[in-house]
């Protein structure tokens, strides 16, 4: 159980820059339902993230910690595809 509260905790400190502002915790709301409704299957669409000047670096860390802590099933890991440019994020999701 310790495993989980350190992930619960990690996951809290690495979104906290996100949630400082409250536009930025709504951005973190929608892509979490994405994720969770693509978990359900309830949707199939790609999801993406572009990742500019490595702002997103501590979120995809923290899904690299989840997934080898057990928290997260690494088969949803590949649910979200982060890129640093913009061609090779569309790339990604199918789109270009």
């Amino acid at each position: 159980m310790t495993g989980v509260m350190m992930s619960v905790e990690t996951i809290r400190v690495a979104l906290g820059r996100l949630q400082d502002d409250p536009e930025n915790e709504a951005a973190w709301n929608e892509l979490a339902e994405a994720v969770t409704w693509a978990q359900l299957g309830i949707h199939d669409k790609p999801i993406g993230i572009l990742n500019v000047s490595g702002y997103f670096d501590s979120l995809l860390a923290f899904v690299g910690v989840a997934v080898e802590s057990g928290f997260v099933d690494g088969a949803n890991r590949g649910l979200v595809r982060a890129h640093t440019e913009v061609a090779a994020l569309l790339a990604a999701l199918g789109c270009a």
